[in-house]
Protein backbone atom coordinates (compact mmCIF):
# COMPACT_ATOMS: atom_id res chain seq x y z
CA UNK A 1 0.00 0.00 0.00
CA UNK A 2 1.15 3.17 -0.94
CA UNK A 3 1.16 6.24 1.85
CA UNK A 4 1.27 9.44 0.00
CA UNK A 5 2.05 12.76 2.53
CA UNK A 6 -1.40 14.15 1.73
CA UNK A 7 -2.69 10.75 3.46
CA UNK A 8 0.01 11.02 6.41
CA UNK A 9 -1.33 14.70 6.85
CA UNK A 10 -4.81 14.15 7.14
CA UNK A 11 -3.78 10.97 9.46
CA UNK A 12 -1.91 13.39 11.94
CA UNK A 13 -4.58 16.05 11.42
CA UNK A 14 -7.09 13.48 12.31
CA UNK A 15 -5.14 12.15 15.72
CA UNK A 16 -4.97 15.91 16.64
CA UNK A 17 -8.85 15.75 16.59
CA UNK A 18 -9.24 12.89 18.53
CA UNK A 19 -7.11 14.29 21.18
CA UNK A 20 -8.89 17.08 21.00
CA UNK A 21 -11.93 14.82 21.33
CA UNK A 22 -10.55 13.37 24.07
CA UNK A 23 -10.13 16.42 26.25
CA UNK A 24 -13.63 16.58 25.80
CA UNK A 25 -14.76 14.08 26.68
CA UNK A 26 -12.96 14.13 29.83
CA UNK A 27 -14.75 17.16 30.53
CA UNK A 28 -17.85 15.68 29.91
CA UNK A 29 -18.17 18.33 26.76
CA UNK A 30 -19.85 15.83 25.09
CA UNK A 31 -21.29 17.49 21.92
CA UNK A 32 -18.21 19.50 21.82
CA UNK A 33 -16.22 16.30 21.31
CA UNK A 34 -18.94 14.64 18.79
CA UNK A 35 -17.64 17.39 16.25
CA UNK A 36 -14.01 16.95 17.48
CA UNK A 37 -14.50 13.36 16.15
CA UNK A 38 -16.33 14.40 13.35
CA UNK A 39 -13.88 15.87 12.25
CA UNK A 40 -11.53 13.52 12.45
CA UNK A 41 -13.84 10.85 10.92
CA UNK A 42 -14.00 13.51 7.72
CA UNK A 43 -10.51 13.33 7.77
CA UNK A 44 -9.66 9.72 8.24
CA UNK A 45 -13.15 7.37 7.95
CA UNK A 46 -10.67 4.13 8.06
CA UNK A 47 -9.71 4.21 11.77
CA UNK A 48 -12.31 2.43 14.19
CA UNK A 49 -11.24 4.25 17.11
CA UNK A 50 -12.75 7.56 15.88
CA UNK A 51 -16.18 5.40 15.58
CA UNK A 52 -15.76 4.36 18.72
CA UNK A 53 -15.13 7.18 20.47
CA UNK A 54 -17.87 9.15 18.81
CA UNK A 55 -20.06 5.97 20.23
CA UNK A 56 -19.70 6.76 23.44
CA UNK A 57 -19.95 10.43 23.69
CA UNK A 58 -23.88 9.77 21.50
CA UNK A 59 -24.35 7.34 24.27
CA UNK A 60 -23.65 10.00 27.08
CA UNK A 61 -25.73 12.65 25.65
CA UNK A 62 -28.29 10.04 25.43
CA UNK A 63 -28.22 10.13 21.23
CA UNK A 64 -28.83 6.13 21.46
CA UNK A 65 -29.54 5.54 18.07
CA UNK A 66 -25.81 7.35 17.07
CA UNK A 67 -24.11 5.56 19.30
CA UNK A 68 -25.44 2.36 17.79
CA UNK A 69 -24.89 3.17 14.17
CA UNK A 70 -20.97 4.12 15.15
CA UNK A 71 -20.60 1.11 17.13
CA UNK A 72 -22.03 -0.38 14.29
CA UNK A 73 -19.03 1.89 11.82
CA UNK A 74 -16.30 0.37 14.35
CA UNK A 75 -17.78 -3.09 13.90
CA UNK A 76 -17.52 -2.83 9.38
CA UNK A 77 -14.03 -0.99 9.87
CA UNK A 78 -12.69 -2.60 12.10
CA UNK A 79 -14.34 -6.61 13.17
CA UNK A 80 -12.15 -7.39 15.09
CA UNK A 81 -12.15 -4.46 17.52
CA UNK A 82 -14.22 -5.62 20.50
CA UNK A 83 -15.03 -2.81 21.80
CA UNK A 84 -17.15 -1.66 19.20
CA UNK A 85 -19.45 -4.45 20.11
CA UNK A 86 -19.35 -3.24 23.05
CA UNK A 87 -20.50 0.44 21.86
CA UNK A 88 -22.83 -0.94 19.88
CA UNK A 89 -24.50 -3.36 22.35
CA UNK A 90 -24.45 -0.46 25.56
CA UNK A 91 -26.49 1.30 22.33
CA UNK A 92 -28.97 -1.64 22.48
CA UNK A 93 -29.46 -1.95 25.68
CA UNK A 94 -29.43 1.39 26.47
CA UNK A 95 -32.19 1.58 24.05
CA UNK A 96 -34.21 -0.95 25.91
CA UNK A 97 -33.73 -3.63 23.12
CA UNK A 98 -31.86 -6.40 24.94
CA UNK A 99 -32.23 -8.87 22.67
CA UNK A 100 -30.50 -7.17 20.10
CA UNK A 101 -27.93 -6.52 22.68
CA UNK A 102 -27.40 -9.66 24.19
CA UNK A 103 -27.08 -11.11 20.14
CA UNK A 104 -23.93 -8.31 19.79
CA UNK A 105 -22.38 -9.42 22.91
CA UNK A 106 -22.31 -12.52 22.37
CA UNK A 107 -20.63 -11.35 18.96
CA UNK A 108 -17.90 -9.64 20.50
CA UNK A 109 -17.30 -12.45 22.89
CA UNK A 110 -16.25 -14.59 20.11
CA UNK A 111 -13.76 -12.27 19.14
CA UNK A 112 -12.63 -12.09 22.81
CA UNK A 113 -14.50 -14.36 25.22
CA UNK A 114 -12.27 -12.20 28.19
CA UNK A 115 -12.96 -8.56 27.30
CA UNK A 116 -14.35 -7.72 30.73
CA UNK A 117 -15.97 -4.92 29.64
CA UNK A 118 -18.28 -6.98 27.67
CA UNK A 119 -18.77 -9.51 30.20
CA UNK A 120 -19.67 -6.93 32.25
CA UNK A 121 -22.51 -5.60 30.41
CA UNK A 122 -23.91 -9.24 29.22
CA UNK A 123 -24.31 -9.84 33.05
CA UNK A 124 -26.28 -6.32 33.37
CA UNK A 125 -28.29 -7.41 30.11
CA UNK A 126 -29.36 -10.50 31.09
CA UNK A 127 -30.31 -9.45 34.86
CA UNK A 128 -32.58 -6.38 33.95
CA UNK A 129 -35.97 -7.66 33.14
CA UNK A 130 -37.51 -5.43 30.76
CA UNK A 131 -40.41 -4.33 32.68
CA UNK A 132 -38.08 -2.17 33.97
CA UNK A 133 -37.48 -0.80 31.55
CA UNK A 134 -40.91 -0.58 30.55
CA UNK A 135 -41.53 1.31 33.49
CA UNK A 136 -39.03 3.78 33.46
CA UNK A 137 -40.75 4.86 30.33
CA UNK A 138 -44.02 4.65 31.00
CA UNK A 139 -43.41 7.02 34.32
CA UNK A 140 -40.76 9.08 32.46
CA UNK A 141 -38.08 8.21 34.11
CA UNK A 142 -34.40 7.47 33.34
CA UNK A 143 -33.82 3.81 32.36
CA UNK A 144 -32.48 1.68 34.88
CA UNK A 145 -28.63 2.15 33.79
CA UNK A 146 -28.12 4.86 31.76
CA UNK A 147 -24.15 5.21 32.64
CA UNK A 148 -22.15 4.24 29.75
CA UNK A 149 -19.44 1.72 30.35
Amino acid sequence: MIFHSHDRKHALQAEAKKAEGNKAFAKKKYQMAIGVYSEAISLNASNHVYYSNRSACYAEAGKFGEAKADGEMCIKVNPGFVKGYLRKANAEFLMGDLDAAVATIREGLKKDAKFSELTKLHLMVSNIPIYAFQESFLFGQDPPITKHQ
